[in-house]
């Protein structure tokens, strides 16, 4: 049964003139001369045949087979195929490198002529510049010492004006410490004025030989209301004239609205000239 269902395929050699026919129909798609097709086809005919009696020697002499058979020759002809076109490829992208490195090397060969002739045209304007830079550097000598002397004058009026500044604060700082004591008393005051009643000022109207405590606040609400003293014969016999504010005082202690102009008036904007005026009774 073995012997029944086993077909046996018998490869016969192909002639030589079948290996040739068989190699030009494999090649003829391939991009070469006519010579070159005939020396390939030789070629493959003869790796082929070699092979052949190579494999009849050693048969003979080692007793061992080696099978040439067409479809070797078939996978000669295709293994030259793909070797030919890896090899036109690789030969072809070095080609392309090539030619891409010819071309910068070209654009860079005419750039820089191009630059070359930039700098021979530029050489007169840089001769000029040259000049001007040498003219420049003379006057920026010349204003160096200007402006050294202008620095010299700057820090001068700098140390004035810090004298000055140093001089302002130090003022500010005891205008500060006067403020701070004067505010204690301003409120102080300003309570008092909160207990006046109008019989109080009644009271003090009434006087004619107030204390010297009360002329002296209502001189300074004289002054403070810019209202002039009178002059009256000096008390102390010496037969000349003295400004005195009591008489003024009663006036305006007569006022009905006195108590309320008091508590509405102008304290933060008393001019200067009142307030040394007041300070000097």
């Amino acid at each position: 049964s073995l012997i029944n269902c086993c077909t046996i395929d018998w490869f016969q050699p192909w002639p030589e003139e079948a290996l040739e026919r068989v190699a030009h129909k494999f090649l003829e798609s391939l991009e070469l001369s006519e010579h070159e097709r005939q020396e390939v086809i030789l070629l493959c005919k003869t790796f082929h045949t070699s092979a052949i009696h190579l494999s009849h020697r050693f048969l003979t002499e080692l007793g061992r087979h080696n099978y040439v058979t067409p479809t070797s020759y078939l996978e000669l002809i295709a293994a030259f195929r793909q070797l030919l076109t890896q090899k036109r490829d690789a030969v072809m992208r070095a080609k392309k490198r090539y030619t891409n490195g010819l071309d910068k090397l070209a654009f860079a060969e005419s750039q820089v002529s191009e630059m070359k002739k930039e700098l021979v045209d530029l050489q007169p304007k840089l001769e000029v510049a040259k000049v001007e830079n040498t003219n420049m550097m003379k006057v920026i000598e010349v204003e160096s010492v200007q402006v050294e002397a202008k620095s010299k004058v700057v820090r001068e009026d700098e140390e004035a004006a810090t004298l000055k500044a140093n001089e302002s604060q130090a003022l500010k700082d005891e205008c500060e410490s006067d403020l701070a004591e004067a505010i204690p008393a301003l409120e102080a005051a300003l309570s008092a004025l909160n207990t006046l009643k109008p019989s109080d000022v009644t009271i003090v109207k009434s006087m004619k030989n107030p204390p010297s405590g009360v002329k002296l606040v209502m001189s300074a609400v004289c002054v403070m209301k810019e209202i002039k003293p009178e002059k009256i014969a000096d008390p102390a016999g010496k037969g000349q004239k003295i400004l005195d504010y009591w008489g003024p005082s009663k006036k305006l202690l007569g006022d009905m609205n006195f108590l309320r102009d008091l508590k509405e008036y102008d304290k933060d904007n008393i001019p200067v000239s009142l307030l040394r005026r007041a300070t000097a009774l």
